[in-house]
This record gives structure tokens, C-alpha cells and sequence, in this order.
């Protein structure tokens, strides 16, 4: 095969994995845009705290290292997260 073929297999596979990132991408930013609209509209996480206490949002997405501290700092082209 000529130098030129593989260069353009080679550019022909990275399109269609570009395709397939931003497919990805696209539900990724989905379950975000889902996640910050059902913690805009509730308190927090019932259950989580075994002592009855609802869990609030902003104690689950503050500080590093907590459940969804990884979501409060993504950034979503439209701004809701």
C-alpha cells in the first residue's frame, strides 16, 4: 500500500473516532444538563445520611474528593452546570 493510501486510511479512522467522541460527548452533556436540572428542583439526597437527614446538594458538590464534587466542576457549553 502506498504512503498516501495509509495517510488517508489513517485520517478516515481518526474522523470516524471524532464522530464517535463527540457522540459520546453529546450524552455526556445530556446526563449533565439532567443531573443540574433534578438538583435545581430538590434538597438534596434522602437516605444517603442513615440518620434520617436529607443529604443537601451543596455539601455533596463542594469540596473535593465528595460524591459529585467531579459535576460541579464540569463546564457544559450552555453554562448549566
Amino acid at each position: 500500500m502506498s504512503k498516501s493510501k495509509d495517510a488517508i486510511d489513517v485520517v478516515l479512522d481518526l474522523h470516524e473516532e471524532v464522530k464517535r467522541l463527540q457522540a459520546k460527548i453529546a450524552r455526556l452533556e445530556k446526563v449533565a444538563k439532567e443531573l443540574n436540572e433534578l438538583i435545581a428542583e430538590s434538597e438534596g439526597v434522602a437516605g444517603l445520611y442513615q440518620n434520617g437527614d436529607v443529604a443537601p446538594w451543596d455539601d455533596l458538590m463542594c469540596s473535593e474528593g465528595n460524591w459529585l464534587s467531579a459535576l460541579a466542576a464540569l463546564e457544559v457549553e450552555d453554562g448549566s452546570v
